[in-house]
């Protein structure tokens, strides 16, 4: 069943994607070790502020991806034409959805308010998202062509320019925050500046990569500066993947409320486990992206038997690695909450929320990789709608009734979210064979 292949080629797009994902990742914690430094309100701030602007900026990211599907699809079809249309318009895309969340945030930002926190974290927190909310443009233009490179199978670039924008992001956390290395001295808001510097570079890098790579600067072509079906083609084909990610997370910010009313150490405890689970996702995040650039080219190719086997080998590299993990989850959930905090009865909630977390991690791994693929065939629409019902009509609703009604409180919000996430991970990948089994071509298959 297991094919070295199509092992080998999933390990080799997913590995530079799962590291460019984790100085992503980075890039957020050593803001806020950077701002800790200035006291706990400055780091209460920063992170209201980071998590509204991601609860927004995290639907453009997600349209973002489908560049990387098309682009795989395009090179399957060896059409050399629709790349070229597709790099300006990737552009595009980011500038007009970057433009739109752009304002969401300020408007956010200017009524911060509504989100009713804590009073220093009010004053303080609307210029630091503004700041963040103008870097939103840079940042979807960076992924765009972080996707589009990914595309075309080159996935390291995207790794060295993440990791240079993190080593740069310390740099400029350090200069503008206390004015060192002759900069003016910013305090606070320093660091969002930092952040928007940042992905400016970031993204200026990115296009001069490709501008000056000796095989992709013949894809950039000034005559084709605006396709307006192909802006059309990725948003249609991205927004869904965004909003599906804008449900999962919405559903765990739902989550982590409703932690937050049954106690103080049941919310602690769920941004523990949250955290721990929040890294081998990351993982699968990489995965499902190499799966979907090598089914998006196989359907490029009208090659049935490579979307089968490109499909079914990231499915069973995913339940081996998330086995893995919820293995150590068992193993090790006394000990790895140690790594957030010294809190007893946080350690021992989180211990067994984990045990919840080792139970999902296949269900979340396989629902993950699925979203991927199916997005590699051009199917978002209905994933999308699975997702809404899988977290919003399945996963909190049952939650809050074992959490607050039968009785078992932040074991029974875990549960309901374990139980979204099977339904999730049981239909995607029903859907996956489903249209895997009725798809045709009109033309003959291409043999590998």
């Amino acid at each position: 069943m297991f094919n070295i292949k199509y092992i080998t080629k999933t390990f080799s797009l997913a590995w530079p994607i799962i590291l460019g994902q984790l100085g992503t990742i980075l890039m957020g914690f050593t803001d806020i070790l950077f701002v800790g430094k200035l006291g706990h309100d400055k780091i209460a701030t920063a992170g209201s502020a980071n998590s509204i602007y991601f609860f927004v900026a995290i639907v453009g990211m997600g349209i973002m991806l489908a560049v990387s599907a098309l682009v795989a699809r395009y090179k399957g079809e060896e059409s050399e034409e629709k790349i070229k249309n597709i790099l300006p318009s990737a552009i595009w895309t980011a500038i007009i959805s970057g433009f739109i969340f752009t304002i969401i945030l300020l408007v956010f930002a200017n009524n911060y308010i509504w989100f009713k926190q804590p009073n220093e974290v009010t004053i303080q927190a609307p210029n630091y998202l503004r700041i963040w909310a103008f870097s939103t443009i840079p940042l979807l233009i960076a992924m765009g062509l972080k996707s589009f490179c990914d595309g075309l199978e080159f996935t390291k670039v995207g790794m060295y320019i993440t990791f240079g924008g993190l080593g740069l992001n310390c740099i400029l956390n350090y200069a503008f925050i206390w004015g060192n290395l002759g900069m003016l001295e910013l305090g606070f808001e320093g660091s969002a500046w930092a952040t928007f510097t940042t992905r400016c570079l970031m993204a200026i890098a990115m296009l001069i990569y490709i501008v000056t790579h000796k095989e992709l600067k013949k894809y950039f072509v000034l005559s084709n500066i605006f396709n307006f079906s192909e802006v059309r083609h990725i948003l249609n084909l991205g927004l869904p993947s965004g909003l599906q990610y804008l449900f999962e997370v919405g559903a765990f910010a739902g989550a982590a409320l409703l932690m937050g009313n049954i106690s103080v150490v049941s919310g602690a405890a769920h941004q523990v486990a949250l955290n721990l689970a929040a890294v081998t996702y990351m993982a699968a995040t990489g995965f499902s992206a190499a799966g979907s650039i090598m089914t998006g080219n196989a359907l490029g190719r009208h090659h049935k038997k490579d979307i089968y086997e490109s499909g079914v080998s990231t499915l069973l590299i995913i339940l081996c690695f998330m086995g893995v993990n919820a293995i150590a989850f068992i193993l090790f959930r006394n000990q790895l909450p140690y790594i957030f905090t010294e809190d007893v009865e946080v350690v021992k909630l989180s211990a067994s929320l984990l045990f919840i977390a080792a139970i999902f991690q296949l269900s979340d791994g396989t629902q993950c990789v699925a979203l991927g693929i199916l997005r590699g065939i051009n199917d978002t629409k209905i994933p999308t709608i699975v997702t809404l019902i899988a977290y919003w009509v399945i996963g909190l609703p049952l939650g809050y009734y074992l959490g607050f009604i039968a009785g078992y409180k932040a074991m029974g919000v875990w549960i309901g979210l374990s139980v979204g996430l099977t339904f999730s991970a049981i239909f995607l990948n029903w859907r996956f064979f489903y249209l895997l089994k009725n798809i045709t071509f009109s033309e003959p298959e291409k043999e590998q």
